[in-house]
């Protein structure tokens, strides 16, 4: 079962992990961060079990960055975005990674 804010919660908890550790907490962190800045959600959906989905889908979304978005933010804030595996937005997620 999940437990969080659909909106914000990591896809390990999505998919019920026991294992999850302080990676989810900045997940989390990065994803309010873009809403903060973007006025977006990373994620948004009709349902709450729509935008989970899409949070656990196999492709990480090539949205646009926050610097584009906002466009008093300064050059480059998007610069960093990539998973904890350094993967790029709109590559494949690894098999290994997936659930």
């Amino acid at each position: 079962m999940a437990i969080g804010t659909p909106y914000y919660i990591s896809p390990e908890q999505v998919r019920g992990q026991v294992d999850v550790d302080i990676r989810a907490d900045i997940y989390s962190l990065g994803a309010t961060l873009y809403h903060m800045v973007t006025g977006r959600v990373p994620y948004d959906g009709e349902t709450a079990a729509e935008v989970m989905r899409k949070s656990t889908s196999t492709r990480i979304p090539s949205s646009p960055r926050p610097d584009h978005i906002n466009t008093k933010l300064s050059s480059g804030l998007g610069d960093g975005r990539r998973d904890d595996d350094g993967q790029e937005p709109g590559e494949p997620v690894p098999q290994s990674r997936r659930p």
